[in-house]
């Protein structure tokens, strides 16, 4: 049988180790990095469809038949946009090309029929006739794998007359993994060869101190007590076991003395340690006096700035109150009537002061509870108007979205103790939320007992929109944190309302919390204590 020496051993091992262990993080970056730009080029993708649809509409509207040069020079303007576009075609409802860019690009004068083409193919033709964008990730293509693109362009009043249809290839993602194939395989092997180089060096020492130690070993069982084991400077777990080999050697005789001594050594420490320890404690409590003064005038500038905030709300409202109805009596043309420009006008100013006056109010009621002012009208309330009034006001939000907006109540539904108009506040809140962050699908309200304790009745909203990401679960309630809204609902607001609907509850005796998963849709339910027994309101 071969015989293979530690050294060579620890060699092998460590050697196949960093081998194994380089190529599965070479193969991790690898697949990571491919994910990577997948997703970069269809960011990209999509970015570049939804700027280019409308200027490539109104170009070929334009320039087209009267101006040919110059949509040629729009059209090349927007391919050198992206370096993987291959080709845009514009397509009318009918299936037949417009316009090919690919074609465009060998031309200075307009054809009659520029692509000569038209589409028969009933899935693609299905496809651009629709109202929805679809991609396809995978087609072949003459030039390798490419991504294709369906773009149906609809007008803001609804009109669905042309379809842009996009061709985009991998060329940038399969430079970049060449690129990261071709960095990876030359610090493979640099990082072998490394590896290699300091498994020997690794290798040499640690046998090097086990054999001084074995011939060491072998004297003193011979009875030769004079040895002295060679110092080992590796500094580690052998530099102490070769040192503690040598001291038990020449230390076999320890005299009384030399306890004595190392007795009071430790004495000496004991005292030092303790002196360290009552000047640590000092400092500590002198550090302690000094932050609790830091948090009390922390705390008197927090109370300061809300002061201020709810003082200079008082003093915005006011204002905004004389626009809101000045501008309202002028939509009801009480002093004329109105030129379509002029209601358009006054119609942005009354939504815009409504908006900065429900902006204001929020900034008010969050200062008044940092404040501790904030006071509710505590009574039995019947919830059954509120959810029938929030679903009438939601139902004005809508607006072209399509949702279903739906409520559901579990019979027979008690009575709560609260401030009945914070609770339509905070369920309005609520459901202008699923709506806001909901391009299509379903926003719900139930209410009924709660199932974990029957001492309180549950108001639950669900929506089907884009839901929240893990990480943003825990700062959802947090104050002015807003999260980004991929539906395209470009309404702003302080970050404050979920923050103060959740106060508004627990001041109320019941709690808030969500339960969301991205992509899929979120759920809001908040608890209200029931009220004492009595008669139930009517419906």
């Amino acid at each position: 049988m071969i015989s293979i020496s530690l050294r060579w051993k620890l060699i092998l091992v460590t050697s196949l180790l960093i081998a194994l262990i380089f190529s599965f993080n070479a193969y991790q970056f690898y697949r990571i990095q491919r994910q990577i730009l997948e997703n970069q080029i269809r960011e990209k993708v999509d970015a570049y469809t939804m700027l280019s649809s409308r200027p490539l509409v109104e170009a070929f509207n334009n320039y087209f038949h009267s101006g040919f040069i110059k949509f040629k020079e729009l059209l090349l303007d927007i391919l050198v946009l992206s370096q993987d576009v291959r080709t845009i075609e514009l397509i009318d409802v009918n299936g037949v090309i417009l316009f090919d860019s690919a074609e465009i690009q060998q031309t200075s004068v307009a054809p009659d029929n520029p692509a000569g083409r038209v589409i028969t193919d009933p899935d693609i033709l299905s496809r651009i006739r629709g109202i929805e964008k679809s991609v396809d990730y995978h087609v072949a293509h003459a030039d390798g794998e490419a991504i294709e693109v369906i773009y149906p362009f609809v007008e803001e009043w609804g009109k669905h007359s042309y379809t842009l249809r996009y061709t985009f290839g991998y060329q940038e993602m399969e430079r970049s993994l060449a690129q990261v194939t071709t960095r990876m395989i030359q610090s493979a092997v640099l990082f072998v060869l490394l590896g290699i180089l300091g498994s020997f060096f690794f290798a040499v020492g640690i046998t090097g101190p086990v054999k001084e130690l074995a011939a060491a070993a072998r004297q003193v069982g011979a009875g030769n007590l004079d040895v002295r084991v060679p110092p080992v400077r590796t500094r580690d777990e052998l530099a102490g076991l070769a040192s503690t080999f040598d001291s038990m050697i020449q230390n076999l005789r320890t005299t009384i003395k030399e306890k004595d001594e190392y007795a009071g050594e430790l004495h000496r420490l004991y005292l030092d340690m303790e002196e360290k320890v009552r000047e640590r404690t000092r400092e500590l409590a002198e550090k302690n006096e000094l932050l609790q003064g830091a948090v009390r005038e922390a705390q008197a500038a927090d109370r300061a700035k809300s002061a201020f905030l709810a003082s200079m709300s008082h003093e915005l409202r006011t204002p905004l109150n004389s626009i809101i109805g000045f501008s309202g009596v002028l939509l009801q043309e009480l002093y004329g009537p109105l030129n379509e420009n002029e209601r358009r006008d006054i119609t942005t100013i009354y939504n815009s002061a409504r908006h900065l006056l429900g902006l204001i109010n929020d900034i008010l009621d969050i200062s008044k509870i940092e404040a501790g002012k904030f006071e509710l009208i505590v009574e039995r309330v019947n919830l059954k108007p509120i959810l029938h009034a929030v679903i009438n006001t939601g139902a004005g939000l809508l607006k072209n979205k399509q949702i279903e907006l739906g409520l559901t109540i579990d019979e027979p539904l008690p009575t709560v103790m609260g401030d009945a108009g914070r609770i339509q506040q905070v369920l309005l809140n609520l459901v202008s939320n699923g709506i806001k962050f909901t391009r299509k699908g379903q926003v719900t309200v139930s209410a009924g007992l709660a199932k974990h304790n029957p001492a309180f009745v549950s108001i639950s909203v669900r929506d089907t929109g884009i839901g929240i990401k893990p990480e943003n679960l825990p700062k959802i309630f947090t104050e002015f944190v807003q999260l980004e809204n991929p539906t395209g609902d470009t309404q702003s607001g302080t970050g404050l309302g979920l923050s103060i609907a959740r106060r508004f509850v627990e001041i109320m005796g019941g709690q808030l919390s969500v339960e969301s998963q991205w992509t899929v849709g979120s759920t809001f339910t908040f608890t209200l204590p029931r009220a004492d027994n009595g008669p139930e309101p009517c419906a």
